[in-house]
């Protein structure tokens, strides 16, 4: 849900390939958390045919230019948007997308800004927004089970919010959480 929250604040609403950008996504949180004996040793060759390395690195190699990829049909999906909406990104409800298009348009950062820039961008706040809010999340909830008479309360209060929907989403709660 996070990823998704921060997706629509890079994006906006009208990414068609969110969801597959997002599982992207995932797979790159997962190469990069793991321990890896290559980046010790990356000029052994034992090393990198003991670890599968080679497998690996064409994983993350591969993941990289989906990312890519993915993130060029955003960009020229939204670009396309802006055109048949008439709007030029100036709105007051702009996505992070549209700010750094119109940017690219209009100049004055003293660096020209490619389309690689921009991809690289969201994908650097994408991922760190994931991870920090993915860390956040997993603290609060240890901290609640550390504290069953927090967590009996914190389950009380969504029982009553929810009234036993098996499906939430954020409409559905509507600020009733505190």
């Amino acid at each position: 849900m996070m990823n998704d929250v921060t997706m629509m604040a890079a994006v906006g609403g009208r990414c068609r390939r969110r969801e597959q950008y997002l599982g992207e996504l995932r797979k790159v949180t997962r190469l990069a958390a793991g321990f890896n004996l290559v980046d010790l040793f990356p000029d052994s060759r034992i090393v990198r045919a003991l670890a599968g390395a080679g497998g690996s690195l064409r994983e993350a190699r591969a993941t990289h230019e989906k990312i890519h990829g993915i993130m060029d049909d955003m960009i020229q999906e939204h670009l396309k948007a802006m055109k048949r909406g008439g709007g030029d990104g100036d709105g007051e409800e702009e996505d992070l997308l549209g700010i750094l298009r119109r940017l690219q348009r209009d100049g004055g950062l003293g660096i020209t800004l490619t389309t690689e820039i921009i991809s690289a961008t969201v994908f650097d706040i994408l991922a760190g927004g994931s991870d920090t809010t993915t860390i956040t999340v997993m603290w609060a909830m240890s901290e609640i089970m550390r504290h069953p008479r927090v967590m009996q309360r914190a389950q009380l209060e969504v029982r009553q919010v929810t009234q036993g929907k098996n499906k939430v989403d954020e409409a559905n709660i509507g600020g009733s959480l505190h």
